[in-house]
């Protein structure tokens, strides 16, 4: 008796350790694919300042309001939405660069920045990148209908939104913002 006592215990025991080893593997395996879900994730996005899903900018050709931007003043603005956290609006200071030094250029585009940060610390960042903008607004992101950065706001003498461009941007999405701020009418 005390042999088939042992032999019970014994396959009992083989048995909680398959059962353990297997929730082991379970385990493993649902956190692998919570963690390539968050890479993939990762590569379109930037955590709370992550781009935009589709549909998460105003919709071109429909009026928007921004509390301390007076759209009026210029045949256009562009609307920089950017947060100091948000890795892909550091990297794209070069390109900010370009876009205000073409909007100077052709006199007739204004160019403002919405940062859900404090002013003081937006405008120690956008002096990092070297970045001077005519206006500088704390405002949270929806307040200009957005969920994420960077995005970037065409709008025109009429507030209306002309169009809207977001996330990190191709050399070719640059282009086309580059070439969108020489059509204020």
């Amino acid at each position: 008796m005390k042999d088939s006592t042992r032999r019970r215990f014994e396959e009992l025991q083989r048995g909680v350790e398959f059962l353990a080893n297997l929730g082991i593997v379970v385990v493993v395996l649902v956190g692998a694919a919570v963690l390539i879900k968050q890479w993939q994730l990762g590569r379109s996005s930037t955590g709370a300042t992550r781009p935009s899903s589709p549909g998460s900018a105003p919709p071109v050709g429909k009026p928007l309001h921004v509390p301390g931007i007076d759209f009026g003043r210029s045949d256009q603005t562009l609307v920089l939405v950017l947060s100091t956290r948000c890795h892909y609006c550091a990297e794209s200071g070069p390109f900010y660069q370009r876009l205000v030094s073409q909007a100077r250029r052709n006199r007739r585009t204004g160019v403002a920045a919405v940062f859900p940060e404090d002013t003081a610390e937006s405008d120690r960042f956008l002096a990092r990148l070297g970045v001077s903008v005519e206006k500088v607004i704390t405002l949270p992101l929806s307040a200009v209908g957005t969920r994420g950065t960077p995005t970037l706001l065409l709008i025109g003498k009429n507030g209306l939104v002309r169009s809207a461009w977001i996330g990190r941007l191709t050399a070719a999405r640059e282009a086309e913002v580059i070439e969108a701020l020489g059509a204020a009418e």
